[in-house]
């Protein structure tokens, strides 16, 4: 799709705030303009499933490039991170350093969306590696995710790396998580 000019971009961006359906969010998200992240991932808060959540999430990821996502994710301005936050998944490799800074962010919202961002998951050997780093993050959700997502993906190799993670664990969901995890690694 062709750019718009700015013009035509800012009344887009009016008319798809008073009245936002999937389709004016797949032409934004199409748009490749960053100014319509915003709007897509403020409409597409209203839909968490479904199949209108689908083409939210098509238009997000049509918009969202793993270079605006890096930038946005990195930008001091909180409310742009948060954006950025919202439009990442676990499920693409790509995402996954931009989801490591998220889940660091010195905003507790910023974080609190990237652990909503982490659960969905999917198998990655650059996720994987995270999910190992994870397991001595300074938040206990955080850490408890990862040793559901660790032992969900059932490598046996990852059963120390979690014992281990038991041994120091101060939190008894995160101590709960890890455990469960490490029966499910065989360890």
């Amino acid at each position: 799709m062709p750019r718009w000019t700015a013009a035509t971009l800012a009344a887009k961006l009016t008319d798809f705030a008073r009245a936002p359906t999937p389709e004016a969010a797949l032409a934004l998200g199409r748009s490749g303009a960053e100014e319509a992240l915003p709007a897509l991932v403020a409409a597409s808060r209203a839909y968490p499933e479904g199949p209108v959540a689908a083409k939210y999430r098509a238009a997000i990821r049509a918009a969202a490039t793993p270079e605006l996502l890096a930038r946005w994710i990195a930008d001091p301005d909180v409310a742009r991170r948060r954006v950025a936050a919202h439009a990442l998944s676990a499920r693409y490799e790509e995402h996954v350093p931009m989801l490591a800074k998220a889940l660091r962010d010195d905003d507790a919202e910023v974080r609190a969306i990237g652990r909503r961002a982490l659960a969905s998951w999917a198998r990655s050997d650059a996720l994987h590696a995270l999910l190992r780093d994870l397991l001595a993050h300074d938040d206990p959700r955080v850490r408890a995710l990862a040793a559901e997502a660790l032992g969900a993906l059932g490598d046996p190799h990852d059963a120390p790396l979690v014992a281990a993670a038991i041994a120091r664990e101060a939190d008894e969901r995160a101590r709960h998580a890890l455990e469960r995890a490490v029966a499910r690694l065989g360890g």
